[in-house]
């Protein structure tokens, strides 16, 4: 899976390279928030879906292509779990890296991105008995595309789906953290 997501990114790269015409390099920085859904159903009766922050930093030295560095918060949810109904917390994060395609649909620029993630998961449940705590840690890949839109010199806002396939075993169960983030976002990009 790795190697073809890196596969990927270097596809995206020669592509942005054949239709590059000149310009300044782009810095852009953006914060995007909005619905985590969770894929697991039992997770998902648990704790529910919840919201995310992402902001993020953008590099785009072509025309067409771009990559960034974004971390994914803000998913903490409470609940109950076991026979007992014994407290419980789970919360995701994620740290991304990825390589991006641009297309500008004038007056908006379409893109998709490839991508790498490192998500840490915690859970922690309070018992009478005992204390239980799975903190974990896994890379996996993601993909998503959306639409920004040029309000004014550099200010754009931006809608955006991500994928991301998170399949985790704690222990001895399979469960999937993974599933769709439906984001919205606003961003500033300049030349460097």
């Amino acid at each position: 899976m790795r190697k073809r997501l890196i596969n990927g990114i270097i596809f995206l790269v020669l592509i942005g390279c054949a239709v590059q015409t000149s310009q300044s390099i782009q810095v852009g920085i953006g914060l995007n928030y909005g619905l985590r859904q969770v894929q697991d159903e039992i997770l998902k009766e648990t704790y529910g879906d919840g919201y995310v922050y992402v902001p993020y930093l953008r590099l785009i030295p072509f025309r067409s292509i771009g990559f960034e560095i974004a971390y994914e918060g803000g998913y903490k949810k409470n609940g109950t779990v076991g026979l007992y109904e014994e407290d419980s917390t789970l919360s995701v994060t994620g740290l991304e890296f990825s390589g991006m395609l641009f297309l500008p649909l004038r007056p908006l620029v379409a893109y998709v991105k490839l991508g790498l993630g490192y998500y840490t998961y915690k859970q922690d449940i309070e018992s009478d008995y005992t204390r239980l705590t799975v903190d974990h840690s896994k890379w996996t890949t993601f993909i998503s595309g959306g639409i920004s839109l040029r309000v004014f010199d550099g200010l754009y806002i931006s809608a955006e789906v991500k994928s991301v396939p998170l399949i985790v075993r704690p222990y001895d169960t399979e469960v999937n953290l993974g599933g769709l983030r439906f984001l919205a976002g606003i961003g500033y990009s300049f030349d460097f």
